[in-house]
């Protein structure tokens, strides 16, 4: 029997550039590509990677005041209105999102995920608590 790394062992391999290159290439294809994601009402901006729903990605920055219900699309406590990007969706209640909604871009957070740079509006109990110094519609501020 032999210890790995003993005098039985085999001596490693060099790497050549050859090899360099491709451990390099299959890194960056396992790499998840994230996008900006930008709260519009308070000028706040985070990275959300795709495999991340928004309120995932929200929840990160750690930030007080993020309501977080089921987050699992049953109770309409992250609703917010995408105004720009593409994203994908996971199935959400039809009590909180009409189909209406839907083609409106109006989603819950918890169950939509980025394939683009995104840029939202928050909405209901979540615009309550995000935006406390809101004072208006459409008056921005950086919140830090």
């Amino acid at each position: 029997a032999s210890i790995i790394g003993g005098p039985s062992s085999k001596p490693a391999t060099p790497a050549t550039p050859a090899t360099c290159k491709a451990l390099t290439r299959a890194h960056e294809e396992t790499r998840v590509p994230s996008f900006e994601v930008l709260i519009e009402d308070t000028g706040e901006r985070y990275a959300c990677a795709e495999t991340r729903s928004l309120l995932q990605a929200m929840e990160a920055l750690n930030r007080k005041g993020i309501p977080v219900g089921c987050r699992n699309g049953g109770c309409g406590v992250c609703k917010v209105a995408i105004t720009a990007g593409s994203y994908t969706q996971q199935v959400m209640s039809r009590e909180h999102v009409s189909e209406a909604d839907e083609r409106e871009g109006r989603v819950l957070a918890c169950r939509v995920k980025p394939a683009s740079d995104i840029r939202l509006k928050v909405l209901g109990r979540m615009r309550q608590a995000v935006c406390r110094s809101c004072a208006e519609p459409g008056l921005t501020v950086r919140a830090d």
